[in-house]
């Protein structure tokens, strides 16, 4: 056996043995429930020439990822166990020719764990146009009694009123553009809640992480407070955090408005370049059209950190704050202003029509997202969808250059398969 091969062996070997030891051995009393899912997505993707994925012409590729889940989770009196696991694989050009460009400021590889407390994924394979990893998405253990709510382990905790856009979410938040957005990527946290007989609680997180030479480092780490509040017929988000050694404070609200909800977030940021807002305003609303379920949104992004003269290559080579931000998963956008729009409309009641579009309101391009999911059976859905990016040469989604050319979201044809268990 090659010492290629045993390194592999040895990965896949760790979190195996690990899920295999803590499937079964938590908690002697109580029914493990076990479920999980497997999907497939193929998506045709168009390279003009003058991308920098064109390779001097017009290129058509497909690319392929596959995702694996397998949960085990039980519930015995005030305590409780979730142990995930998680396999993914992707295959493409895509990954390829990104892996050779090596883009300071986009990342197609699959989670990893080089910042977390914990290690506990591993690579199988990563070279050329595949890349195939295993981990433990989910270890924790939660206790729940009265008023009171605990959690330590590997979880995910979502915080925020963004629709698309997420401002206060600062652990993991979705890209805008995410097809999946059914699992965020866990992380090794302690959670504790206290719930108040008003209905108000009390949130606090800790997130303990790594820095580049592999030490646990406050400067790397998050710990955040959250208080919300209901007043009347507005629910109210106030936060507190210190997040990567900067200070962040934030406030969200929630309300009913003649049928509507309308939500907003802000967020100031303490940088070394001073404090940074953002924020979101949003509002969706429900009504019937000749006999279907409709639902439609709009939505407001102010981008604290992002550009507003459109200079994006200078920005991702002078704005560290976005750009770290950028790398950490936390923004997925490199301008100040835009503006969301888009509806959902239940054409039959398994089958729904999802179009959206994304307007950069500081130069003109536009993203639009057009997807079309189908509960196929009991426990299979498909989803069929595009992404199509407009605007001219030199702008967000038209194409910033970069190299000598120019980076640009691929035109897209994707479907995607997902079964559950």
């Amino acid at each position: 056996m090659t010492a290629k091969s045993l390194m592999i062996f040895s990965s896949v070997s760790r979190v195996a043995f690990l899920t295999i030891l803590l499937w079964p051995s938590v908690g002697l009393a109580g029914e493990w429930q076990y479920s999980g899912h497997i999907k497939y997505q193929a998506t045709a993707n168009l390279y003009d020439a003058t991308s920098i994925f064109g390779s001097g012409g017009n290129v058509r590729v497909l690319d392929q990822n596959a995702n694996l889940r397998l949960k085990a989770e039980k519930r015995d009196g005030s305590w409780d166990y979730k142990f995930h696991y998680e396999a993914g694989a992707l295959y493409g050009y895509t990954l390829e020719a990104a892996r050779s460009l090596n883009l300071p400021f986009v990342t197609y590889a699959l989670p990893n764990d080089n910042n977390r407390l914990f290690n506990l994924t591993s690579t199988i394979y990563d070279e050329g146009r595949a890349a195939v990893v295993h981990r433990l998405d989910r270890a924790s253990v939660g206790y729940a009694s009265g008023n009171f709510v605990f959690r330590a382990g590997r979880d995910a905790v979502s915080w925020g009123n963004g629709l698309v856009f997420q401002p206060m979410d600062i652990f993991n938040p979705f890209s805008p553009t995410a097809v999946d957005k059914e699992y965020k990527p866990g992380d090794d946290l302690l959670y504790a809640q206290w719930l108040y007989e008003s209905g108000n609680d009390l949130q606090l997180i800790a997130v303990p992480r790594r820095n580049s030479g592999g030490s646990v480092a406050a400067a790397s780490s998050s710990l955040a407070v959250k208080y919300r509040a209901r007043f009347g017929d507005t629910d109210t988000d106030v936060l507190f955090a210190r997040h990567y050694d900067e200070n962040l404070v934030g406030l969200g609200s929630a309300s009913d408005w003649g049928g509507a909800v309308v939500r907003t977030d802000l967020t100031a940021s303490a940088t070394r370049n001073g404090t940074i807002l953002s924020g979101i305003a949003n509002i969706s609303y429900s009504w019937v059209w000749a006999n279907h379920n409709v639902t439609g949104l709009a939505e407001y992004y102010r981008n604290g950190f992002g550009q507003a003269d459109g200079n994006y290559a200078g920005a991702l080579a002078s704005n560290t704050a976005l750009t770290n931000r950028l790398a950490r998963g936390e923004l997925f956008s490199l301008g100040r202003d835009y503006l969301v729009g888009g509806f959902t409309v239940q054409l039959t009641p398994r089958w729904q029509l999802t179009p959206t579009f994304i307007w950069n309101l500081n130069d003109g391009s536009a993203l639009w997202q057009f997807g079309a999911t189908l509960d196929w059976k009991q426990n299979a859905t498909v989803l069929l969808g595009s992404i199509v990016p407009v605007g001219p040469q030199g702008t967000e989604y038209g194409g910033i250059p970069y190299q000598g050319k120019y980076f640009r979201p691929a035109t897209s044809i994707y479907g995607r398969v997902s079964y559950y268990f």
